[in-house]
């Protein structure tokens, strides 16, 4: 349908609502395997957060001294063994998977920090260092997201130009398609003509020479017949003299 239409879109109508319509199916697709990236994200995290954290909280491990910077630490082995085992999803959808999965514990964090055995400066500072972590990750998250928005509107800008030229190349050979079958067409039309014309020709001078003949037989018969009476005057006489001679004898 784009090859027959591309042609004729001198005001490339056509190929806006083409690329338009590729634009909507290309984003669909992406926030479908986003949406699936995300939820096998969280069943992972989930299920190590389970095995390693789950039964530390319950046996009160995290609530002795120093128990907040582990359930820290912990938190964070999380982020890195989810990367290592989805090594080819991409890195920021994990890391926003990280940050909504931790916000879904960010009570059972500060009940954590408040009941450790800390100094209430331990206790400011660990809330800072937590607080400046998470600005700087969502800083981070936010540069990196912003990067790989320009990367795919570069993306789309390369392959909205190659299929421009697609287009324009597709069009061309199309057009000289076109004016090969015309010019085809037109040969064709002309022998055509001239074979009918010779045929015309030859007809028509076959019936001249038809209606000639015609003609020519009555002309021929009267042209005897006329010598033969005037003859008559010149071989009469010498007939009959022949004649009388042979009835003497």
């Amino acid at each position: 349908m784009f090859r027959k239409m591309a042609i004729l879109d001198d005001k490339q109508e056509f190929q806006t609502l083409a690329e338009n319509k590729m634009d909507e199916v290309r984003n669909t697709v992406l926030e479908k395997n986003k949406a699936y990236l995300q939820d096998i994200c969280l069943k992972e995290l989930q299920s190590m957060y389970d095995e390693s954290i789950k039964p530390k909280i319950t046996q009160g491990t995290y609530f002795a001294s120093g128990g907040y910077k582990k359930y820290r630490d912990d938190f964070a082995k999380l982020r890195e063994d989810v990367k290592q085992k989805l090594p080819t999803s991409d890195s920021i959808i994990i890391d926003m998977c990280v940050l909504e999965f931790e916000g879904r514990y960010r009570k059972q964090d500060e009940e954590i920090l408040e009941k450790a055995e800390m100094t209430e400066s331990q206790i400011k500072k660990g809330i800072q260092e937590q607080q400046a972590k998470l600005e700087q990750e969502m800083s981070e998250l936010e540069r990196k997201t912003e990067l790989k928005r320009k990367e795919k509107e570069e993306e789309l800008r390369i392959h909205k130009e190659a299929l421009e030229a697609q287009r324009e190349l597709e069009k061309q050979e199309l057009q000289e398609r076109y004016e090969r079958m015309l010019n085809e067409w037109r040969k064709e039309k002309e022998d055509l003509e001239r074979k009918i014309k010779e045929n015309a020709d030859s007809i028509s001078k076959q019936q001249t020479e038809t209606k000639q003949k015609r003609v020519r037989k009555p002309a021929l018969r009267e042209t005897v017949i006329k010598t033969f009476l005037n003859l008559i005057p010149v071989v009469g006489p010498i007939a009959t003299g022949i004649y009388e001679r042979l009835s003497s004898d």
